[in-house]
């Protein structure tokens, strides 16, 4: 049994804007409030994830990009074994305004448990998604256009 949290916003820029965003994972940590990512940004690929609301003191997991799919989607999976595994899935579509994005996670049920009760855990998961949605849309309105990440080997460390 899992819990599955979805947020949907949109943002006034193109899909290929905000991929080229999501997908340079050197520069994350610049607009992610509690994430950075270390590793290419290509299928298949091993990654660092560090996460924490404080870049000074944030913990560091192993995670691996399952699903890769330039300008559309992708999924980083971290943990497995006894504990379970997390899924983080980023779907991107074009709507008339400019992107719809859709953040989705599957954590294993005790994870709410561990997190203060499954309904304050849901509540804070969202809340926080909202912010990366928040956070996405500055971040795509303000930087300059550079190549669509995900096709041209933009890899580094967040």
């Amino acid at each position: 049994m899992a819990i599955v949290i979805e947020v949907e916003s949109e943002i006034q820029a193109t899909v290929d804007r905000v991929w080229t965003v999501i997908a340079a994972f050197e520069r994350y940590g610049r607009w992610h409030p509690t994430r950075e990512i270390i590793g290419p940004a290509e299928p298949n690929a091993r990654l660092t994830i560090r996460v924490g609301p404080d870049p000074a003191q944030r913990w560091e997991a192993p995670a691996r990009l399952t699903v890769f799919e330039p300008g559309r989607r992708m999924t980083i999976q971290t943990g497995g074994g006894l504990f379970g595994r997390v899924f983080e899935t980023v779907l991107l579509e074009p709507v008339t305004q400019g992107t719809r994005l859709v953040l989705i996670a599957v954590v294993p049920f005790w994870t709410g448990w561990i997190n203060g009760g499954r309904q304050r855990y849901e509540s804070e998961a969202r809340e926080l998604y909202q912010q990366v949605g928040k956070a996405l849309a500055v971040e795509a309105g303000r930087s300059p256009p550079c190549q669509r990440a995900g096709l041209g080997g933009n890899r580094g460390r967040l």
